[in-house]
């Protein structure tokens, strides 16, 4: 059975642009933020990109933590991304990794 992940980015556009953002105060790169989540630059690097879309709670909420702000700024609930759809028939992430 494939991991859940209970969370979506909300617009990647966003997340980028809290990187950036997060660049000018901490010097942050794919390599530094994933270091501070403990998760790896491949997971990282997907979701900047946009190849991956879903993220476990833990790491959303490290995430945000990292760029202080509120993990809603960021990222959404993928049942509230995918209302109509049962836990079985929804999307699972694009090329998914393992945080």
């Amino acid at each position: 059975m494939p991991r859940r992940h209970p969370y979506r980015v909300r617009d990647v556009k966003i997340l980028r642009e809290r990187m950036k953002a997060s660049k000018r105060v901490v010097s942050h790169t794919v390599r530094s933020l994933a270091d501070q989540v403990g998760s790896n630059r491949g997971t990282i690097g997907a979701l900047l990109s946009g190849e991956q879309e879903t993220l476990s709670e833990e790491l959303a909420e490290q995430i945000a933590f990292a760029f202080g702000v509120p993990k809603e700024d960021l990222f959404v609930p993928s049942s509230f991304a995918f209302p109509n759809a049962s836990d079985k028939d929804a999307p699972e992430a694009k090329g998914a990794r393992d945080e």
